[in-house]
């Protein structure tokens, strides 16, 4: 259904102007971690430099698709319904990522890397409402077993072990 109301309006104001901080804020960070990586070794920067440059890339696109979106939606004043409670479901999902991805963060010194990461993506994929065990399979299968084979097996790079594995 298709409103015109002043609270729906303002709702997708607030919208907007959230998704231009976010993306303004990732790409200040991701200047700064591109401008710190300038000091580090020849060879050893050209990773972070590509991750910076990306996330840069990215949150530069995110900024001008919010632009282009909300210019259109401005023009025309018209604006989706959305029920309260989903609203409030959605905009309090990132603090609750944020907050387990603080803890795992947290805990992969402690239990280690692989058991608190397994736990960590079914919890995500879970809060997500992701459907299917072949889903769970195959995105852990995937991230886990990549992560072991490139980082452990072929870079001979430890991963942090805890108490668990």
């Amino acid at each position: 259904m298709i409103l015109t109301t002043a609270r729906n309006f303002d709702m997708s104001t607030f919208a907007k102007k959230r998704d231009i901080v976010v993306s303004v804020f990732i790409m200040i960070i991701s200047a700064g971690i591109f401008y710190s990586a300038v000091d580090f070794p020849m060879g050893a920067e050209v990773f972070p430099k590509f991750l910076a440059s990306s996330t840069f890339l990215l949150s530069m696109i995110m900024l001008i698709n919010t632009i282009r979106v909300y210019s259109k939606i401005r023009l025309t004043e018209e604006v989706i319904e959305r029920q309260p409670e989903e609203e409030e479901k959605h905009s309090i999902l990132p603090l609750v990522v944020f907050a387990i991805t603080f803890v795992y963060v947290a805990l992969i010194p402690i239990i280690g890397f692989f058991t608190i990461s397994f736990l960590f993506i079914i919890t995500i994929m879970r809060l997500l409402k992701v459907k299917g065990i072949k889903y769970y399979l195959i995105t852990l299968f995937i991230l886990i077993g990549g992560i072991y084979f490139l980082f452990v097996m072929q870079l001979n790079i430890p991963v942090p072990q805890g108490f668990l594995i």
